[in-house]
């Protein structure tokens, strides 16, 4: 009968860690089934599983729990974020709450401070008629009121702006007239040098033509 020692995989065994720290891994059992301790020895190097570094087994969980390239959700977006970059991700990120930067009070999300801004009642605002002329700069909650004590102003001012748009529009189209003046009084001058051109050249073909008979003439 063998007996249970003769058997190589059943021989008693060490860890191969227990000489590796003054504590040692105290574990002993047999080789057949050190392989599968190894993977659980506390004393074993494992890789971080946000791929930072490797780190003892024992000391992993503590690490893992406060590694700075660990992923966490953003409670605003909920995004996954890694945590060395979190501080610079809530000031951008677009669903961050934050105070108007007018200091009217009013919290909202990053992403809706354009609307805010546009509808804001204490946001300072031309008049409509800026357009025109009109100098008035007010709340917008104010504007209303400008508007509807300045309507004889206004329309003053409106009246004039039509009328100076009217002038003006009056003379871009002189001056496009006298544009297309010039434009048509060089055509017919170059038009007229061509013709002399024309006339210039039947000549010397017509003089061509008479000496060429000449010539057959004398031969003859």
């Amino acid at each position: 009968m063998t007996r249970t020692t003769d058997c190589p995989a059943r021989v008693p065994m060490q860890c191969r860690k227990k000489g590796a720290a003054p504590s040692g891994c105290e574990w002993t059992g047999p080789l057949s089934d050190r392989e599968s301790h190894l993977n659980e020895c506390p004393l074993s190097w494992v890789q971080c599983k946000w791929g930072c570094a490797k780190f003892q087994l024992r000391h992993l969980a503590e690490h893992e729990a406060e590694c700075l390239d660990r992923v966490m959700q953003c409670s605003h977006c909920n995004d996954g974020i890694i945590f060395r970059e979190m501080k610079r991700h809530l000031q951008q990120c677009a669903m961050a709450p934050t105070e108007c930067p007018n200091g009217c009070g009013v919290r909202t999300r990053k992403s809706l401070l354009p609307q805010h801004d546009a509808q804001r009642p204490r946001k300072m605002v031309d008049c409509p008629f800026a357009c025109h002329g009109c100098g008035r700069r007010a709340m917008r909650m104010d504007m209303p009121t400008h508007v509807e004590a300045a309507v004889g102003a206004h329309a003053l001012l409106l009246s004039s702006s039509l009328q100076s748009s009217a002038e003006k529009t009056k003379a871009d189209l002189a001056a496009k007239d006298d544009v297309i003046t010039k434009l048509e009084t060089s055509i017919a001058e170059r038009d007229t040098a061509l013709q002399a051109v024309m006339k210039r050249l039947a000549a010397l073909r017509g003089c061509q033509q008479e000496a060429g008979s000449h010539r057959k003439s004398s031969r003859g």
